[in-house]
Protein backbone atom coordinates (compact mmCIF):
# COMPACT_ATOMS: atom_id res chain seq x y z
CA UNK A 1 0.00 0.00 0.00
CA UNK A 2 1.51 3.25 -1.05
CA UNK A 3 1.37 6.19 1.35
CA UNK A 4 2.23 9.81 0.84
CA UNK A 5 4.55 11.28 3.45
CA UNK A 6 4.86 15.02 3.71
CA UNK A 7 8.14 16.27 5.08
CA UNK A 8 7.94 19.74 6.57
CA UNK A 9 11.14 21.67 6.83
CA UNK A 10 12.24 22.75 10.26
CA UNK A 11 12.00 26.53 10.60
CA UNK A 12 15.22 28.46 10.44
CA UNK A 13 16.47 29.46 13.87
CA UNK A 14 15.99 33.15 14.46
CA UNK A 15 18.84 35.54 15.04
CA UNK A 16 18.28 37.87 17.97
CA UNK A 17 19.84 41.26 18.47
CA UNK A 18 19.83 43.93 21.15
CA UNK A 19 19.70 47.69 21.25
CA UNK A 20 21.93 49.59 23.60
CA UNK A 21 24.13 48.39 26.44
CA UNK A 22 23.65 44.82 27.69
CA UNK A 23 24.87 45.77 31.16
CA UNK A 24 22.46 48.32 32.63
CA UNK A 25 21.48 49.66 36.01
CA UNK A 26 18.27 48.36 37.54
CA UNK A 27 15.39 49.08 36.92
CA UNK A 28 16.48 49.84 33.34
CA UNK A 29 15.64 47.29 30.63
CA UNK A 30 17.19 45.83 27.47
CA UNK A 31 15.25 45.47 24.21
CA UNK A 32 15.78 42.22 22.31
CA UNK A 33 14.54 41.65 18.75
CA UNK A 34 14.02 38.42 16.77
CA UNK A 35 14.79 38.23 13.06
CA UNK A 36 11.59 36.20 12.57
CA UNK A 37 8.39 38.24 12.57
CA UNK A 38 6.05 35.41 13.64
CA UNK A 39 6.08 32.19 15.61
CA UNK A 40 8.58 33.38 18.20
CA UNK A 41 8.96 31.96 21.68
CA UNK A 42 11.46 33.51 24.07
CA UNK A 43 13.49 31.73 26.75
CA UNK A 44 15.55 32.88 29.71
CA UNK A 45 18.29 30.58 30.95
CA UNK A 46 16.70 27.82 28.85
CA UNK A 47 13.26 28.20 30.50
CA UNK A 48 10.25 29.23 28.42
CA UNK A 49 8.93 32.71 29.24
CA UNK A 50 5.15 32.43 29.34
CA UNK A 51 3.41 34.77 26.89
CA UNK A 52 6.67 36.01 25.39
CA UNK A 53 5.99 35.34 21.70
CA UNK A 54 6.30 38.73 20.03
CA UNK A 55 9.12 39.83 17.77
CA UNK A 56 10.39 42.12 20.57
CA UNK A 57 11.14 41.18 24.17
CA UNK A 58 11.81 43.71 26.92
CA UNK A 59 14.30 42.03 29.24
CA UNK A 60 13.72 43.16 32.83
CA UNK A 61 15.62 40.37 34.58
CA UNK A 62 19.26 39.37 34.26
CA UNK A 63 19.94 36.17 32.36
CA UNK A 64 20.80 34.48 29.07
CA UNK A 65 18.04 34.99 26.48
CA UNK A 66 17.32 32.86 23.38
CA UNK A 67 14.41 32.51 20.98
CA UNK A 68 12.90 29.65 18.95
CA UNK A 69 10.43 29.81 16.07
CA UNK A 70 7.40 27.55 15.57
CA UNK A 71 6.53 26.94 11.92
CA UNK A 72 4.17 24.71 9.93
CA UNK A 73 2.78 21.63 11.70
CA UNK A 74 4.21 23.00 14.96
CA UNK A 75 7.75 22.27 13.93
CA UNK A 76 10.11 24.15 16.22
CA UNK A 77 13.46 25.57 15.22
CA UNK A 78 16.64 25.19 17.12
CA UNK A 79 17.54 27.94 19.57
CA UNK A 80 18.85 31.26 18.39
CA UNK A 81 22.10 32.80 19.44
CA UNK A 82 22.17 33.71 23.13
CA UNK A 83 22.33 37.23 24.50
CA UNK A 84 23.27 37.74 28.15
CA UNK A 85 21.69 40.67 29.96
CA UNK A 86 23.18 42.05 33.18
CA UNK A 87 21.07 44.25 35.48
CA UNK A 88 23.28 45.87 38.08
CA UNK A 89 21.95 47.21 41.40
CA UNK A 90 21.98 50.88 42.31
CA UNK A 91 23.17 52.11 45.71
CA UNK A 92 20.36 52.16 48.27
CA UNK A 93 20.92 55.32 50.29
CA UNK A 94 19.23 57.92 52.45
CA UNK A 95 20.40 61.02 54.33
CA UNK A 96 19.11 62.94 57.31
CA UNK A 97 17.74 66.47 57.46
CA UNK A 98 18.49 68.97 60.21
CA UNK A 99 17.24 72.22 61.70
CA UNK A 100 19.80 74.67 63.11
CA UNK A 101 20.09 78.28 64.20
CA UNK A 102 21.81 80.75 61.92
CA UNK A 103 25.58 80.49 62.36
CA UNK A 104 25.50 76.90 63.59
CA UNK A 105 26.33 73.75 61.61
CA UNK A 106 24.73 70.35 61.10
CA UNK A 107 26.17 66.96 60.19
CA UNK A 108 24.66 65.20 57.17
CA UNK A 109 25.27 61.44 57.10
CA UNK A 110 24.58 59.02 54.25
CA UNK A 111 23.06 55.71 55.29
CA UNK A 112 23.89 52.91 52.84
CA UNK A 113 26.94 51.81 50.88
CA UNK A 114 28.60 53.11 47.72
CA UNK A 115 32.10 53.84 46.45
CA UNK A 116 31.93 57.59 45.89
CA UNK A 117 29.66 60.39 47.07
CA UNK A 118 29.24 63.83 45.51
CA UNK A 119 27.10 66.65 46.89
CA UNK A 120 25.13 69.47 45.31
CA UNK A 121 25.21 72.30 46.04
CA UNK A 122 28.57 72.42 47.80
CA UNK A 123 27.87 75.81 49.39
CA UNK A 124 28.52 75.66 53.12
CA UNK A 125 29.79 72.04 53.04
CA UNK A 126 33.00 70.68 54.49
CA UNK A 127 34.25 68.42 52.99
CA UNK A 128 32.37 68.46 49.66
CA UNK A 129 32.67 64.70 49.04
CA UNK A 130 32.25 61.59 51.16
CA UNK A 131 29.41 60.03 53.16
CA UNK A 132 29.63 62.48 56.08
CA UNK A 133 29.76 66.27 55.66
CA UNK A 134 29.27 69.30 57.87
CA UNK A 135 26.77 71.83 56.53
CA UNK A 136 26.83 75.50 57.52
CA UNK A 137 24.48 77.24 55.08
CA UNK A 138 23.30 80.80 55.66
CA UNK A 139 19.80 80.05 54.37
CA UNK A 140 17.60 76.96 54.30
CA UNK A 141 19.20 74.64 51.73
CA UNK A 142 18.24 71.26 50.27
CA UNK A 143 21.34 69.12 49.64
CA UNK A 144 21.44 66.24 47.14
CA UNK A 145 24.00 63.46 47.40
CA UNK A 146 24.80 61.21 44.42
CA UNK A 147 26.20 57.80 45.36
CA UNK A 148 28.04 55.71 42.75
CA UNK A 149 29.24 52.11 42.41
CA UNK A 150 32.47 52.68 40.50
CA UNK A 151 32.63 49.21 38.88
CA UNK A 152 29.29 49.57 37.09
CA UNK A 153 28.69 53.32 37.14
CA UNK A 154 25.26 52.75 38.69
CA UNK A 155 24.08 55.73 40.73
CA UNK A 156 21.32 56.79 43.06
CA UNK A 157 20.48 60.05 44.79
CA UNK A 158 18.99 61.16 48.08
CA UNK A 159 18.13 64.58 49.47
CA UNK A 160 18.21 66.16 52.89
CA UNK A 161 17.40 69.73 53.90
CA UNK A 162 19.16 71.94 56.42
CA UNK A 163 16.58 74.40 57.73
CA UNK A 164 17.83 77.67 59.20
CA UNK A 165 15.94 78.97 62.21
CA UNK A 166 16.02 82.69 63.02
CA UNK A 167 17.62 83.56 66.33
CA UNK A 168 15.40 85.68 68.57
CA UNK A 169 16.33 89.36 68.76
CA UNK A 170 15.57 90.77 72.18
CA UNK A 171 16.21 93.91 74.16
CA UNK A 172 16.09 94.36 77.88
CA UNK A 173 15.37 97.15 80.32
CA UNK A 174 15.56 97.16 84.08
CA UNK A 175 14.39 99.06 87.15
CA UNK A 176 16.37 99.14 90.33
CA UNK A 177 14.89 98.07 93.67
CA UNK A 178 13.24 100.93 95.52
CA UNK A 179 15.06 100.01 98.72
CA UNK A 180 18.30 98.20 99.35
CA UNK A 181 17.79 94.46 99.64
CA UNK A 182 14.18 94.50 98.45
CA UNK A 183 12.78 92.45 95.56
CA UNK A 184 11.03 95.34 93.83
CA UNK A 185 13.52 95.61 90.96
CA UNK A 186 12.69 94.09 87.57
CA UNK A 187 14.12 93.16 84.18
CA UNK A 188 11.85 93.48 81.16
CA UNK A 189 12.57 91.63 77.89
CA UNK A 190 11.15 92.86 74.59
CA UNK A 191 11.03 91.18 71.21
CA UNK A 192 9.81 87.72 72.25
CA UNK A 193 7.05 86.28 70.09
CA UNK A 194 3.67 85.50 71.58
CA UNK A 195 2.61 81.86 72.06
CA UNK A 196 6.23 80.73 71.85
CA UNK A 197 8.08 78.80 74.54
CA UNK A 198 11.50 80.17 75.40
CA UNK A 199 14.19 79.00 77.80
CA UNK A 200 15.79 81.96 79.56
CA UNK A 201 19.19 81.69 81.21
CA UNK A 202 20.24 84.56 83.43
CA UNK A 203 23.78 85.39 84.47
CA UNK A 204 25.46 88.06 86.57
CA UNK A 205 28.86 89.30 85.50
CA UNK A 206 29.06 86.28 83.17
CA UNK A 207 28.22 83.80 85.92
CA UNK A 208 24.90 81.87 85.63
Amino acid sequence: VAQNVTVVATPTAPVISSSGNLSVCSPSTVTLTSSNTTGNQWYRNGTLISGANAIILIAKIAGSYTCKTTGANNCISSASNAITVSLNPRPQISINSASICAGDSATLTVTGNADTYTWSPTTGLSPITGPIVKASPTTTTPYTVTATFNATGCQNTAQGTVTIRTRPTITSSSTNPTTCGSATGSITLSGLAASTIYTLNYSKNGVP
